[in-house]
């Protein structure tokens, strides 16, 4: 009997999917489908931005939020500055196009991603969520996010800056969100 329920939400899932990617369709002229990478973070003056580097700058995101389905949560290690870094990469399927955000791993923005995918449910991560970047009041470089889900404002956890906590709830999100996107 679960595994009918499953499937029927599953498959009720992929139409409300459907349905959306049907109403957001633009048809005539526009900007490429690519998937293009956000950097979330305050050190290029704004909020969030595209990097183009041919140009090697900045090109600030006018947009307040972003809307769509979770996809992955993972970390990516990269070089800045002849240094290892690590980020986190969270995807966006928003229709037309895929997003990823990208922030350093252990940023605060990063860290409340985190804390507030690691407590939402499959059914929650099954609605598309918004998030809204904004600039922290008690840190002058800090980021956080505004988060809801389907239209309704997400109570994120408490910050914490515990490492386990935050690994666990890590963790948690990837199952998470891979238990979500495997139905589909």
């Amino acid at each position: 009997m679960d595994s009918v329920l499953a499937a029927i939400t599953a498959l009720d899932d992929r139409i409300a999917k459907l349905e959306q990617l049907l109403q957001s369709s633009q048809l005539g002229l526009g900007d490429p489908p690519v998937h293009r990478t956000i950097y979330c973070n305050t050190g290029n003056g704004s909020l969030w931005y595209f990097w183009d580097g041919g140009e090697n700058k900045a090109i600030p995101i006018e947009a307040k939020s972003i809307t769509g389905f979770v996809k992955e949560l993972k970390f990516e290690a990269s070089e800045y500055k002849d240094k290892e870094t690590k980020n986190m990469k969270l995807t966006l399927d928003c229709g037309r196009q895929k997003f990823t955000l990208s922030a350093g791993h252990q940023s605060v923005f990063a860290t409340c991603i985190y804390l507030a995918l690691g407590a939402m449910t499959a059914n929650q991560l099954r609605q598309p969520i918004t998030i809204l970047p904004k600039a922290g009041t008690t840190e002058e470089k800090a980021l956080l996010p505004t988060i809801w889900i389907n239209g309704e404002f997400f109570e994120c956890p408490p910050f914490s800056k515990e490492r386990k906590q935050v690994k666990q709830a890590y963790f948690r999100a990837i199952a998470t969100i891979q238990e979500v996107n495997s139905h589909g």
